[in-house]
């Protein structure tokens, strides 16, 4: 095995044949995964903060490669253990966002797109698998998750300051008593807000639409749908709200922000979540399609928590705590029951 192939993998950038052709060889041989477990920690010891620690377990780490062993021993080894050991170990900072401004700058043209301009108006759009920030013309910032459109104005003129959204994003609305800023959704909920950080998450092909507040205070106003009139809600600090047309509306008390967030700083997080909604995340975490051959799996909920690892190390963990076993086929994942 290349020793390149391995720090490939390691550090979570390996292709998907790439990944498929190292975790053969970890089932091959007991020595090899004995090896590769040995590799990774050293590597995640050359991540800690401390420089002397780093450059100490760098060449340390750099010196195991140079020297990988070419022994073989008849032992086979459950790929599962090695899928579940990504959840156990510090992540390394392989957080790949792109960042661009209100000014048309942007650091990856192929992954997201800054539109023509029509009637002095920008809009991004951040593509299945990547991230973006935003900074508004009034120096507020926006968070884009993947596969989210934001639009504006190229300046703020007039009493409000007017941006709408498809998709998801984290904001932190710059203060100014005399223009607040009123963030429409792509399903029509307005959000108005003076000078606050929030949340709101709405896509287009999503049931519910989401917001959850950080700090100050926001007016959250919802078309009236199956109700007889508007839903108009102020929020408080840490309070979330969920809105479904099909369901009456639920209001979250001391949300959980940090896991609001995660996505912000390159983390996945799901606590017994059903595998509907894994699946949508990881298709747009990844940009990569799933296709389910077994629909009793659909009843599966899934705890586990991701940062760096590549869909494959994804899939083997799933598979590891479910029923579900599933096949790459390109940019498809065909998911079954084991």
């Amino acid at each position: 095995m290349k020793k390149q192939l391995l720090i490939k993998f390691i550090e979570g950038i390996a292709t998907p044949a790439e990944q498929e052709q190292v975790l053969a060889w970890i089932d091959k041989e007991e020595a090899n995964r004995k090896y590769l477990l040995r590799l990774k920690n050293l590597y995640v010891i050359s991540s800690l903060p401390s420089k002397t620690a780093h450059k100490k377990e760098f060449y340390r780490f750099r010196k195991e490669f140079l020297n990988i062993s070419k022994s073989n021993n008849s032992f086979r080894f459950s790929l599962l253990r090695i899928a579940a050991l990504f959840l156990l170990v510090i992540a390394i900072s392989l957080n790949f966002y792109q960042y661009f401004s209100n000014k048309g700058k942007i650091e990856n043209g192929s992954n997201i797109t800054l539109s023509d301009r029509k009637m002095n108006t920008l809009s991004f759009y951040t593509n299945k698998g990547v991230k973006g920030v935003v900074t508004l013309p009034d120096s507020s910032v926006v968070w884009l998750n993947s596969d989210t459109r934001l639009t504006y104005p190229e300046k703020f003129t007039g009493k409000y300051r007017e941006v709408e959204i498809s998709g998801e994003g984290y904001f932190e609305v710059k203060s100014n008593p005399d223009t607040a800023m009123i963030v429409t959704t792509c399903k029509g909920l307005k959000i108005e807000v003076l000078g606050t950080k929030f949340l709101i998450r709405s896509y287009e092909e999503d049931n519910e639409s989401q917001a959850t507040l950080f700090s100050g205070s926001i007016k959250l106003t919802s078309p009236k749908g199956r109700y007889s009139r508007d839903y108009v809600k102020k929020l408080k600090p840490l309070e979330s709200v969920i809105i479904d047309n099909n369901v009456p509306i639920r209001v979250i008390q001391n949300a959980d922000t940090l896991k609001s967030i995660a996505w912000k700083n390159g983390k996945l997080i799901f606590e017994e979540t059903p595998i509907q909604e894994v699946l949508k995340k990881l298709e747009r975490w990844h940009g990569t399609e799933f296709i389910v051959k077994d629909y009793s799996i659909m009843s599966c909920k899934i705890t586990a928590q991701f940062q760096s690892e590549s869909i494959v190390q994804i899939m083997e963990v799933i598979k590891y705590c479910s029923p579900i076993d599933y096949k790459i086929r390109d940019k498809q994942i065909i998911l079954s029951k084991r």
